[in-house]
């Protein structure tokens, strides 16, 4: 919740209010009612705000964004388009996750969100494991083949304040910003971190779970890959750790990331349902106008690609001008947008 003296009161207050309603809808639907539920902000923030978060039960860790802003290379100014448009300091106050050392495990979700089914699974996860850009067009492809682009939406972070000093410090040095996955997609956070973990350790696929609901291990194919050469991971990465019937095995020490599939990350918004459901679409199923069937094609998309495993458990409304909130009347919303409201 960035709450820096350089953005209006009324803003803070909305944002205030979209974590109010994703700590509601996780605390709905949740089998584990007594976990902590944590909004990372500035110490900064009004001090009617704070009140009001803390008396729906919320607990509050401080960020000092002025120590962690954005060291950006000369020219790469006008990326920070993002930051600018929020009114916001181009801060790496997210990585701040990092520093809750108090917590074995956590999982970390944007105000843009809303959980719709149980996620307890994801506090068995012993590793760093980050959503992913579901769309069909969301991998990029360079040297080393082709790589599931990373969506910073949600993740499941270890706190380490070790690794937190030392992101942080590659990331404010400028490092990435020659690397091929920050110059295909911008200069942005999203991009820094995935470069970062590209570069850190091996990106196995998704995430899996027994019937129990506990980490059983990662898959060895990347969600989103199978549009290009269905590229498996042991071909790549010859030294992996131990895998049983596709899956790795997984543990604290091994040096390696997983990717959390679409069912923690499923785009809602108009432009990214518009844009899966209608690509590549043929002149057939256009003349058909089956609007229906051309959904259900998609969905399988998703299912055939990795990307989505199961059901859509955390919706996200990714992108400027697409939130649910903005649409006040009713006849101005999608099914989903009714869904949060």
């Amino acid at each position: 919740l960035f709450a820096g003296p350089e953005v209006p009161w009324a803003q803070v207050a909305l944002h205030a209010e979209l974590v109010r309603t994703l700590a509601w809808s996780i605390r709905n639907v949740s089998i584990r009612k007594d976990r902590d539920f944590v909004v990372l902000t500035e110490a900064s923030i009004p001090d009617d705000i704070r009140l009001e978060l803390l008396g729906d039960g919320l607990k509050l860790a401080y960020f000092d964004a002025d120590s962690l802003l954005m060291s950006v290379p000369s020219g790469y100014e006008w990326k920070l388009s993002w930051f600018k448009g929020r009114s916001l300091k181009p801060t790496l106050g997210q990585l701040a996750v990092w520093n809750l050392t108090s917590y074995d495990n956590v999982v970390m979700l944007d105000d843009d969100m809303l959980m719709v089914a149980p996620c307890d699974e994801l506090f068995s996860v012993p590793v760093f494991a980050m959503s992913h850009d579901p769309a069909p067009w969301g991998s990029h492809r360079d040297s080393l083949g082709a790589r599931t682009r990373l969506n910073n939406a949600a993740r499941v972070v270890q706190p380490n304040a070790g690794l937190f000093d030392h992101m942080v410090l590659k990331l404010q040095k400028g490092e990435f910003k020659d690397h091929s996955l920050v110059q295909f997609w911008g200069y942005d956070l999203q991009s820094l971190e995935d470069a970062f973990w590209t570069d850190r350790s091996y990106r196995a696929g998704n995430v899996h779970f027994g019937p129990d609901g506990q980490f059983i291990g990662c898959s060895t194919h990347r969600p989103g890959l199978q549009q290009f050469d269905n590229i498996n991971l042991s071909a790549v990465r010859p030294s992996l750790p131990k895998r049983e019937g596709g899956i790795i095995k997984v543990g604290k020490s091994d040096a390696i990331h997983c990717v959390l599939p679409a069912d923690y990350n499923f785009f809602v918004d108009f432009k990214s349902v518009y844009g899966l459901v209608f690509r590549q679409v043929s002149k057939q199923d256009i003349e058909q106008r089956d609007v229906r069937r051309l959904m259900r094609k998609a969905v399988d998309l998703l299912v055939a690609s990795g990307s989505l495993r199961h059901q859509a458990k955390v919706l996200h409304w990714p992108g400027p001008l697409r939130k649910p909130w903005q649409r006040v009347h009713p006849r101005s919303r999608s099914g989903w947008d009714t869904l949060w409201w």
